[in-house]
């Protein structure tokens, strides 16, 4: 049996308890409720930055594919309006007398090198007048009247050099050698480094043979298209560009820059028809083929590709040029 002193005492510390209780919670409760939170919250921050990377990683890639895509296009509309085009480029004598005097023109860098139309605009034919104001090249300028357009000689190349300007692995630059840097009513200013590809009078001179002359070039230069690929990829990446196929070029056709280990440049190549190979005159087929890559040069970049081959935006398109293999520019 329970004594009074017992009883009084049991009572007085459950009162207590009651109070203690009722006054908040104890300190492991509190530390308990806190873990169990930050948990909670470090898994949906986990979640909500995976979404943000993936948002941002998706963009990148359709940034990319929109550029690629840009830079296909532009390309592919101008060698279309090419008059001819050179089946081993890097090795033509047009581009070797090119890179020895100008060195915004890098041999090894060559991709593709085609002459080009270029018709005059409305602006530059109402500048020539009647030609009376051009003295000594009145003659040049009522030839330029009557055919209205010009030849350019147009190279493009794939940079991988480590310039702070540009991010991505490799560029594409373009480098466009016109007849003209500028037309005036006065007098016609012709491009150093520049003469005609086709003589009438010497049919020794053509596209094929044609060189610079002069000790220099006064060709523009521009970046087409930032983050291309590298152009010599991993042994993985390449093992499966070689087993898909897509670094062959059909038969008939040469591929520029020429790789028998098809090994090298494999983000920005073309073929073109073989001339060795073509019976007559016949169209110039060309393929062209780009690559890019979301990865910056220095790796150093905060987005990530869930796999290599989401990195990589690969396009290929064919173009049927306006001019002709072996074309006889002096046949009536």
């Amino acid at each position: 049996m329970t004594s009074p002193v017992t009883r009084d005492w049991q009572y007085r510390w459950f009162t207590r308890w009651l109070k203690l209780r009722r006054g908040g919670f104890t300190l492991i409760e509190l530390l308990v409720a806190i873990i169990i939170g930050s948990i909670i919250v470090t898994v949906l921050l986990q979640l909500v930055l995976e979404l943000l990377q993936v948002e941002r990683r998706e963009t990148a890639i359709d940034n990319v594919q929109k550029d690629m895509r840009r830079a296909l296009d532009y390309i592919g509309a101008d060698v279309q309006e090419a008059v001819y085009v050179y089946s081993s480029p890097s090795t033509s004598q047009a581009v070797v007398s090119l890179a020895a005097v100008d060195g915004r023109v890098q041999q090894n860098d060559v991709v593709l090198a085609f002459w080009r139309v270029d018709p005059l605009d409305d602006e530059e034919f109402t500048t020539l007048g009647d030609c009376s104001g051009m003295g000594g090249q009145q003659e040049e300028c009522e030839v330029l009247k009557v055919r209205q357009a010009t030849y350019s000689l147009v190279i493009y190349q794939l940079e991988t050099s480590t310039d702070p300007t540009w991010d991505g692995k490799a560029r594409i630059s373009r480098y466009r050698l016109p007849k003209y840097t500028s037309i005036t009513s006065s007098s016609l200013n012709s491009t150093p480094g520049y003469s005609e590809p086709v003589a009438a009078a010497d049919p020794s001179i053509g596209f094929e043979t044609w060189q610079v002359t002069g000790g220099n070039a006064g060709g523009n230069k521009d970046i087409l298209v930032d983050y291309v690929d590298d152009p010599v990829p991993n042994a993985s990446a390449l093992t499966t560009l070689v087993s898909s196929g897509v670094l062959s070029c059909p038969t008939g056709m040469k591929r520029s820059p020429d790789s028998t280990t098809q090994t090298t440049t494999t983000s920005f190549f073309v073929c073109v028809q073989d001339p060795t190979a073509a019976i007559g005159n016949l169209n110039q087929d060309v393929e062209i083929f780009l690559r890019g890559n979301i990865e910056p040069r220095d790796g150093g970049g905060l987005i990530r590709p869930l796999s290599e081959s989401s990195a990589l935006p690969t396009l290929k398109t064919g173009v049927l040029v306006r001019g002709v293999i072996d074309k006889d520019l002096n046949a009536n």
